[in-house]
C-alpha cells in the first residue's frame, strides 16, 4: 500500500516532466517542413506553461522537489 501512495504523490511531478518533454518535441516539430511553425510553437509554450503551473502548485504546497543529479 505504501508504494501505491508514493507513486500517487509523484504523479504531478511526472505530469510536469511529460509536459516539458512534449514542449521539446513540439519545438522540434515546428522546424520540420510542412508543419505550421507558429501553431507548433504555441502548443509548445502551452505545454511549458502547464508544466510550470503544476510545479508552482507543488512549490506552493511546500512539496520538496527532487534536485537534479549533477
Amino acid at each position: 500500500m505504501e508504494a501505491t501512495w508514493a507513486a500517487f504523490f509523484n504523479l504531478p511531478l511526472e505530469y510536469a516532466t511529460t509536459q516539458n518533454s512534449r514542449a521539446s518535441l513540439l519545438r522540434e516539430m515546428a522546424n520540420l517542413g510542412g508543419e505550421n511553425r507558429a501553431r507548433r510553437l504555441r502548443q509548445a509554450m502551452e505545454a511549458v506553461a502547464e508544466a510550470l503551473t503544476v510545479l508552482q502548485t507543488l512549490n506552493d504546497k511546500g512539496t520538496q522537489l527532487p534536485r537534479p543529479a549533477v
